[in-house]
């Protein structure tokens, strides 16, 4: 087995799982947001909640307004500009909303991205 592969498993057993597992716990679907990325052609929920948090039109595809508005919110908040929400641009988004100096863990519950995907 090459590494690349026990990797990819071990990442699969260590996030992945534990959180579809505490998903179904909790009854409610397992997340993907957990490890996906999001980017140009990505669709679905995440897309829509991730274009509510950045309080652009919602239509759940990651086109170019929604690219454009993602490299915005990352330069406004000195984060890498590459148009992608991975997990440093996924947790800043998090913190959108959160009381002033609260850190995303402290504040989840009025963050604008856990308003956005929480049903």
């Amino acid at each position: 087995m090459s590494r690349s592969t026990v990797s990819a498993a071990l990442v699969a057993a260590t996030l992945i799982a534990p959180a579809t597992q505490l998903a179904r716990a909790q009854g409610t679907a397992a997340v993907s947001t957990v490890t996906a990325m999001l980017r140009i052609g990505s669709r679905g929920p995440d897309v829509a909640a991730a274009q509510r948090a950045l309080g652009i039109p919602a239509d759940g595809v990651f086109g170019p307004q929604t690219g454009q508005a993602v490299r915005s919110f990352q330069a406004a908040r000195g984060l890498e500009v590459d148009g992608v929400i991975g997990p440093v641009t996924r947790g800043a988004l998090g913190s959108v909303g959160a009381p002033a100096g609260a850190s995303t863990a402290a504040a989840p519950r009025t963050s604008a991205w856990r308003r956005a995907t929480t049903p």
